[in-house]
């Protein structure tokens, strides 16, 4: 074989590896963009079905609460009316904030001693 044949059969070879190498990072960018797709499709079904089960575990409590509420409860401005009145929930915060003591009206000095204020 003479120089030139071996020259050309180099350069053939170098051409074969070259055009290998470039389909093989062709093949691995092909790979890595379906998986991304496919991951990425992954994941949004995993988030989508997640609200779904979430909205509907939600749905549920929330069917409960109304039923509860339909059963057993008094409507919404009665139930206020009775926090209101003496002895109702409001009614005792509101006495247990000012000392257990009901307001007797009339201003009152602020800056008096509680025991000038008559206030237990």
């Amino acid at each position: 074989m003479n120089g030139a044949t071996l020259d050309r059969a180099a350069e053939l070879i170098e051409q074969i590896s070259a055009r290998a190498a470039h389909e093989a990072r062709q093949v691995n960018a092909a790979w890595k963009n379906g998986y991304r797709a496919g991951y990425d499709s992954g994941e949004q079904d995993g988030y989508r079905r997640a609200c779904e089960e979430m909205a509907a575990s939600w749905a549920q409590v929330a069917r409960q609460v109304r039923e509860l509420g339909k059963s057993r409860s008094l409507p919404y401005g009665v139930l206020v009316a009775k926090r209101i009145e003496p002895g109702g929930a409001i009614y005792t915060a509101a006495l247990e904030r000012r000392g257990g003591s009901e307001y007797s009206g009339g201003p009152v000095p602020w800056d008096t001693p509680d025991e000038e204020q008559n206030v237990a």
